[in-house]
């Protein structure tokens, strides 16, 4: 999994840069994909399974439409895509069984559900800072 934030730490990396001592606080969500580029997996990369957050323009902070990737894990909040009532709630699905998204395991794997709902919390609480 790859998104656009990572083009920046990417060409960083490959061109050897680092960021100025001014800039070493400041927040960057991109990773760079270099290892991945190289062969290797996430799962064996120092920052492990990739995880990310996203959003879309409408969603406001109380991550209705917002949603989180951790490996092969895809958690939404009130999806826009979809207008069903079951599209409404916590949606879950494992991606590498159904890449079409069309089986809900939200209600069969709560433990799970949480801890996806903690990872997009704390996700959407970082682009705070």
């Amino acid at each position: 999994l790859a998104v656009t934030h990572d083009f920046l730490p990417t060409v960083m990396e490959m061109l050897n840069v680092n960021r100025s001592k001014a800039q070493t606080n400041w927040a960057m969500d991109g990773k760079s994909i270099w290892p991945i580029l190289d062969g290797e997996l996430w799962e064996n990369t120092a920052e492990g399974i990739r995880e990310v957050g996203f959003g879309f323009a409408r969603s406001n902070r109380d991550m209705a439409g917002w949603g989180y990737r951790w490996g092969n894990w895809k958690y939404v909040v009130e999806s826009y895509g979809c207008t069903a009532a079951e599209c409404q709630e916590p949606l879950l699905y494992d991606l590498a069984n159904d890449i079409g998204e069309r089986k809900n395991l939200a209600r069969r794997k709560p433990p799970l559900r949480i801890t996806m709902k903690r990872k997009l919390r704390a996700w959407v609480n970082s682009l705070e800072r």
